[in-house]
């Protein structure tokens, strides 16, 4: 990967698992987990990102892990075992959606960046 910062969110995961107990790991989503997330929503009918950015975070960590071979567990079983999928900075903190640091999480072009 190259060292080029993403646009795309940095994720806090922390898994539950029951031999390890937490599992902590920080994640890097880029393009192909964004566009797989806009896949997938629209085949599952699922609401837009903002409406659901629980779902949203929780799905792009899963898929960026799944890309990356540290798990091999179908969505429905990651969402049972995922204990917490938050946007984090480059620092590790998490974002605050309303603060100043929101732009670190998703932009979506929209009419007024056309």
């Amino acid at each position: 990967m190259t060292t080029t910062r993403l646009s795309a969110p940095r994720i806090r995961v922390v898994l539950d698992d029951p031999q390890r107990g937490a599992v902590e790991v920080v994640v890097q989503a880029d393009n192909r987990d964004l566009v797989r997330w806009d896949v997938t929503r629209k085949a599952k009918n699922w609401p837009e990102f903002q409406e659901a950015p629980f779902l949203w975070q929780t799905f792009l960590a899963w898929s960026v892990m799944q890309r990356e071979g540290h798990t091999s567990l179908k969505l429905d079983a990651f969402l049972d075992t995922c204990a917490e999928a938050a946007v984090v900075g480059k620092a590790g903190d998490e974002v605050d959606p309303e603060g100043d640091d929101a732009t670190e999480g998703p932009t979506r072009p929209g009419p007024e960046s056309a």
